[in-house]
């Protein structure tokens, strides 16, 4: 998401007042003066949003300028996992933040941008899914991601998905560092799964003859 050049002046100037008045309120002679510090920091207060929005952009237009410059390369190892029917990419967000503690605005710039980034690698409406980074979300972020086109999000809680759950909040698995038959085995755990082997398989077709 880009500025006009002279919006990124304004904010470029408004961003060195901010230094300039973060610097005056912690003048001893500044400090002694009641009105003035008074003034200050409300005009302090006042440009602390703005400029942290300015720069939270800012950071998100360097990631994607290097995530365009990424996708000039044509990886395609990534675009042809993106293709296999068996694997998604999904989405995380940008810069991991906390999502629900972040303006509307902001929020929608982390989720835009992650996704264009993705798509300009795998290809376009390949990325569906999102993934809420630390699990923190809000009814806002999942109206946001309704309106980007995602289909579904998962949050942190660690369960198996159940018919009606809301597909903007759904649980997932945790998986384990582990071989073939303990990944196997903690799978079936859950309530629900059962794994067939190949030897369960063989077994069931030998019994139907």
């Amino acid at each position: 998401m880009s500025l006009s050049k002279s919006m990124t002046a304004k904010l470029s100037a408004l961003t060195d007042r901010h230094e300039e008045v973060s610097a005056l309120l912690a003048d001893p002679d500044v400090m002694s003066e009641r009105e003035q510090f008074t003034a200050l920091s409300k005009e302090f207060a006042e440009l602390s949003p703005v400029i942290t929005s300015f720069k939270h952009l800012e950071d998100l237009n360097t990631e994607l300028a290097e995530a365009q410059t990424l996708a000039k390369d044509d990886d395609p190892e990534i675009r042809e996992l993106a293709e296999s029917p068996n694997i998604e990419i999904g989405s995380h967000s940008m810069t991991h933040p906390m999502l629900a503690r972040l303006a509307p605005a902001e929020q929608r710039q982390e989720i835009e941008t992650s996704r264009r980034c993705l798509e300009a690698i795998a290809g376009p409406r390949s990325v569906l899914g999102f993934s809420y980074p630390n699990g923190s979300f809000s009814e806002q972020t999942c109206q946001l991601l309704a309106e980007q086109g995602f289909e579904y999000a998962c949050t942190s809680q660690q369960d198996v998905v159940r018919k009606g759950l809301d597909l903007y909040k759904l649980p997932r698995l945790w998986a384990p560092n582990a071989d073939h038959r303990r990944f196997r085995t903690w799978l079936s755990s859950w309530r629900g799964i059962r794994i067939e082997t190949s030897s369960s398989r063989n077994s069931k077709h030998e019994s139907a003859r």
